[in-house]
């Protein structure tokens, strides 16, 4: 069971990644949330998924900029 979270906790970080790039840069991104643009990148275009610990990083940071 601890698989499945980390698995889709992994793929929403991406989902959630993927509407903020259409409004910003990832370099600005990458300076908001301290991960490289490259990084991002390899996330959004699906060739990496991050790991749990920097997904919930990225989940956290988004719900903080959707409030």
């Amino acid at each position: 069971m601890e698989a499945l979270y980390e698995a889709k906790t992994r793929m929403l970080a991406v989902d959630c990644l993927k509407p903020m790039k259409q409004q910003k840069t990832f370099r600005k991104i990458s300076t908001e949330i301290s991960l490289s643009a490259g990084m991002l990148n390899t996330y959004v275009n699906g060739y990496v998924l991050p790991k749990t610990n920097g997904a919930e990083h990225l989940i956290n940071f988004i719900m903080r900029q959707s409030q």
